[in-house]
């Protein structure tokens, strides 16, 4: 059983509500289907109902468990609106402004969240990025002593030598475009809980440059340095190392000659990437070239679990990035 396999399994009578505030897009629907019938959750699907229930008619997804609501005539639009309202009246917002606000089922869908009327929020199929993490922050916000929101990427290979049996986790592929010092820090050490979640184990966590322990005294190279000893400092319960070249983290005959003294190099679980671009581009070549299954990205740090889509994302992969959040 692969690894995505048992989060199915494990994930299977969870009894969680699920909403998709992207109705109108087949991959969402049948992404409901599949988690309904999987009993991975109960999905409630946003947007014109009618037109919901004309596509899962006509692409035979029926006889399924599900909620679907239209933002724009629910009766809960007032109670939702009003508690927008309340959260944003001191950037000047107005109660009719709010209302409006949420009829747009992105806004509806992360007031649902933050009033734990459901469980996960996963959208991003037709929302961009920006517009996705701009509703988390204005509806469901950071959590409690977070400084970095960031993401991950979960990415299982069928090559069960990288990583832990195959899985690997590739960090910040879609939030901070160039981190600082601390950003990076924070964002590896989020990703070190995520992994422990999710595998069970204490992960090793490797922080990637082009450079490996002080071979370029250049400051991109400095500044990933300069993070694994914030980790280190903030999180000493952290198995940290870095900065690395990919080769050196993930092969353990590369690791001997370029790394010697080190635990985590050739044996790295959690790739910290030094900036967006490196991680977006890096996680996308594995995925397409190398045939991993990537869930994600796995938003890390808000208050309540809203999670970004890719938008060449697939129904299987919106299910799979399911039955991660509800684990």
């Amino acid at each position: 059983m692969s690894f995505l396999e048992s989060c199915w399994d494990k994930a299977k009578g969870s009894g969680k509500k699920v909403v998709f505030p992207e109705g109108g897009d087949t991959r969402v629907l049948e992404a409901a289907y599949m988690v309904s019938c999987a009993d991975l959750a109960h999905p409630v699907i946003l947007g014109d109902v009618d037109a919901i229930e004309a596509t899962l008619k006509e692409n035979n997804w029926v006889n399924f468990n599900y909620t679907a609501i239209d933002p724009r005539t629910h009766k809960d639009g007032d109670r939702y609106a009003e508690y927008f309202y309340q959260k944003r009246k001191h950037k000047g917002i107005l109660l009719e402004d709010a209302v409006e606000i949420l009829h747009d089922p992105l806004y509806f869908g992360t007031m649902m969240l933050a009033t734990d009327d459901v469980d996960v929020c996963i959208v991003g199929a037709q929302y961009s990025t920006a517009h996705v993490l701009k509703a988390a922050f204005t509806g469901v916000g950071a959590a409690e002593g977070t400084k970095t929101v960031s993401s991950t990427f979960l990415m299982e290979l069928d090559n069960p030598n990288f990583g832990h049996n195959g899985v690997l986790f590739f960090s910040d592929c879609a939030v901070n475009p160039t981190p600082t010092a601390s950003e990076l820090a924070d964002i590896a050490i989020a990703t070190s809980d995520t992994a422990k979640r999710l595998l069970g184990i204490t992960p090793n966590v490797a922080m990637l440059s082009f450079s490996t322990k002080g071979s370029s005294v250049l400051e991109i190279a400095t500044n990933v340095a300069d993070a694994v000893a914030l980790v280190q400092e903030r999180r000493p319960d952290i198995q940290i190392d870095g900065e690395l070249q990919a080769d050196a983290a993930l092969i353990p005959s590369i690791a001997r000659q370029k790394a010697p003294m080190s635990s985590v190099a050739g044996n790295a679980h959690c790739l910290i990437f030094p900036s967006l671009e490196s991680g977006n581009i890096a996680y996308k070549l594995v995925e397409k070239l190398a045939g991993a299954n990537a869930v994600g990205p796995i938003i890390q740090g808000l208050r309540k679990p809203m999670n970004d889509l890719s938008r060449g994302t697939t129904a299987e992969d919106i299910a799979n990035l399911v039955a991660v959040q509800v684990l």
